[in-house]
């Protein structure tokens, strides 16, 4: 690994703590950060308690098609590796749907705090609230 890439790498982590730096600077801005936080949070545990409740079930309608009875060897040597890959699949899939979902949830506020932190920075002019603009650059952002 050459030392190009070494600081290249680097320097993608300061990106985040300049990103907190930005949000320090202005008190108002933590609540437009930790409002899509929240959300989603609640979104995350909602998906995941939803996705991780529904396998056994699932599990169990899949060997369904197999197996006329939920007892026994054969059943039980392939559900409970059935259900640990569906546990992991599951999981991954909810959370990158989150993570979709997420996205879209915050871009809204991002682009608030991107509109605060340049007016502090002075590099944009202090305008005066308009919903039409905002949700035009919300768009844009999105």
């Amino acid at each position: 690994m050459n030392k190009l890439s070494v600081n290249k790498f680097s320097s993608g982590f300061k990106f985040i703590f300049k990103g907190f730096e930005a949000i320090k600077s202005d008190k108002t801005l933590w609540k437009w950060a930790l409002i899509p936080l929240v959300l989603d949070l609640i979104l995350l545990i909602y998906v995941l308690a939803s996705a991780f409740a529904a396998i056994g079930a699932t599990v169990n309608w899949g060997l369904s098609f197999i197996f006329t009875s939920t007892t026994g060897f054969f059943y039980n040597l392939l559900y409970y590796p059935l259900y640990i890959l569906f546990f992991i699949s599951v999981g991954a899939i909810a959370i990158y749907s989150v993570y979709l979902i997420g996205s879209i949830i915050a871009s809204p506020f991002n682009s608030m705090i991107a509109e605060k932190v340049l007016i502090n920075r002075g590099l944009l002019k202090q305008q005066n609230f308009n919903f039409k603009r905002w949700l035009a650059m919300s768009l844009k952002m999105f």
